[in-house]
C-alpha cells in the first residue's frame, strides 16, 4: 500500500489487536503524545482502513490512560480533512467543553496553550474569531508577566 491515508478508522479493544494483513505501519503523533501503538493501514474489501489497538499490542497502556481528549482530537481532525462527516452537534459539544477547560485555567501560560489548541483544532469547523482575539491578548499578558520585573 502506498501513502498513509485511510477512509475508515478502527480502534481495537481488549483482545482485538490485529485486523489487517499486508499493512503499512505508520508512526503518528498527536498533541496528547503518541498513541498506544503504530497505526496499521491496509485494505478491507478494497477500502483503505487504519487500525489502532486501543491498548497497544499486549496491553502496553491500561484503558484509563487512553485519553478521551486524544480521541476527540482525532474526530475533529477527521472532520477537518473530510474523512468523517461533519457533525455540528459534536463540534459544538467539544467546543463548549474546551471553553470550560479554558475558563478553569489557573495561569496565563496554561490559558495561552489551551487557546492555541482550540483555535488550531476548530479552525474551519467553528467560528474561533473571539478566541483568536483573546489568544493575542493572553499572549501579550503572558509575555509581560514572564518578562516583567522580578521581585
Amino acid at each position: 500500500m502506498t501513502g498513509a491515508s485511510a477512509q475508515v478508522g478502527v480502534f481495537g479493544g481488549s483482545g482485538f489487536y490485529r485486523l489487517l494483513d499486508d499493512v503499512e505501519h505508520v508512526e503518528v503523533d498527536t498533541p496528547y503524545g503518541p498513541p498506544s501503538d503504530r497505526v496499521a493501514v491496509g485494505l478491507v474489501g478494497g477500502v483503505s482502513v487504519a487500525f489502532l489497538p486501543r491498548h497497544g499490542g499486549g496491553h502496553t497502556l491500561p484503558p484509563d490512560e487512553v485519553a478521551l481528549e486524544a480521541i476527540e482530537w482525532m474526530e475533529l481532525q477527521a472532520m477537518k480533512s473530510g474523512r468523517r462527516t461533519r457533525d455540528a452537534a459534536l463540534i459544538d459539544r467539544l467546543f463548549e467543553k474546551r471553553q470550560r477547560v479554558i475558563a478553569e485555567a489557573v495561569n496565563p501560560a496554561e490559558t495561552v496553550h489551551l487557546l492555541e489548541a482550540l483555535v488550531s483544532d476548530f479552525t474551519s469547523l467553528h467560528d474561533v474569531t473571539a478566541e483568536a482575539k483573546r489568544l493575542n491578548v493572553e499572549k501579550t499578558v503572558s509575555f509581560i508577566l514572564e518578562s516583567g520585573k522580578k521581585f
